[in-house]
């Protein structure tokens, strides 16, 4: 597999693992308590770090092996990520959506 071929493919994991993790935080810190660090406390939390992790040293070995041009525009930002979510769980219905809100 050429370099080039290897830094697209780890760009679109490196993506996925963000989004991931944006996602997993998202929900975790909705289904904590009221108290301010209760997400820390879930393991869930800190696999979502994990992933975010994850997603930023994949698309650091993607830019060593493929140019800024191809590799940035494939890793989409965290918040992002969220707005993608929001629009899917807002396709999903009423009693799909968190707090069953509007």
């Amino acid at each position: 597999m050429s370099a080039l071929a290897l830094s697209v493919l780890l760009s679109l994991v490196s993506a996925v693992a963000y989004a991931g993790g944006a996602i997993v935080q998202e929900q975790v810190a909705a289904s904590s308590p009221g108290a301010q660090y209760a997400p820390l406390r879930r393991p869930g939390w800190w696999a979502a770090v994990a992933l975010n992790g994850l997603g930023g040293l994949l698309h650091v070995v993607a830019l060593a092996l493929g140019p800024l041009s191809l590799v940035q525009p494939l890793v989409p930002s965290p918040s992002c990520s969220r707005c993608l979510w929001r629009r899917s769980s807002w396709a999903a219905g009423p009693e799909r959506r968190p707090g069953g809100a509007l």
